[in-house]
């Protein structure tokens, strides 16, 4: 992972990592709507590439170098170090639509990291809500990446609050898309048990 990668909201689970990277069209160009991403599996020790969308014949394959979800500043930053001048549609936006996609963003972030702390404090119906908000954000800023681990997150805080019928609902969703991103070759039912034993903290 890049040390400017942004952390889960709440505590994930050990064994699946999900990292993504911004795509380099050519030496002075990048775009960050990304039509793939790269994964890592363990169990293989393998490294692959799956599509993050429909790709038409001959449409060019973009990757992501950093994280998504960043602001247009944050983006220049981590993008200084590879030396890439990015004229993507978001970031050749107008001023007044990139300082709209940046409060955004930084509302989002800021939402997950009150839910962080709303769990911490043992709040969880706050933290709950303050999560679908979060979720709700995701689409309109094409940050579809998050969804896993923010599902994943509902499903702790209704496991904490003894709904363990949404909890297996949201920890079910959570699966579900790493399983189309490709990071799982398939649900299976363990899996659902090895979240439930790191919810406990067992």
């Amino acid at each position: 992972m890049l040390a400017c990668r942004s952390e889960y909201l709440l505590p994930q689970l050990p064994w699946l990592r999900v990292q993504l990277y911004l795509a380099e069209l050519s030496s002075n160009q990048t775009i960050f709507v990304i039509s793939a991403y790269t994964r890592f599996v363990p169990s293989s020790l393998t490294v692959s590439v799956a599509a993050s969308k429909e790709i038409e014949p001959g449409e060019e394959i973009t990757i992501s170098y950093i994280p998504v979800g960043q602001t247009s500043e944050d983006r220049k930053q981590a993008l200084g170090r590879w030396g890439f001048n990015c004229t993507c549609s978001l970031c050749s936006a107008s001023r007044q639509e990139i300082e709209a996609s940046d409060a955004r963003r930084r509302l989002l972030y800021s939402l997950r990291d009150q839910a962080f702390s709303a769990f911490q404090q043992g709040k969880a119906y706050q933290a709950l809500r303050l999560t679908k908000q979060v979720i709700n954000m995701i689409p309109i800023e094409e940050l579809f990446p998050l969804y896993s681990e923010q599902y994943e997150n509902l499903a702790r805080l209704y496991w904490s609050l003894g709904d363990h019928e949404k909890a297996r609902e949201n920890a079910k969703k959570s699966l579900d898309v790493l399983v189309e991103q490709g990071y799982l070759d398939s649900f299976k039912p363990e899996y659902l048990e090895m979240m439930w034993k790191n919810f406990e903290g067992r």
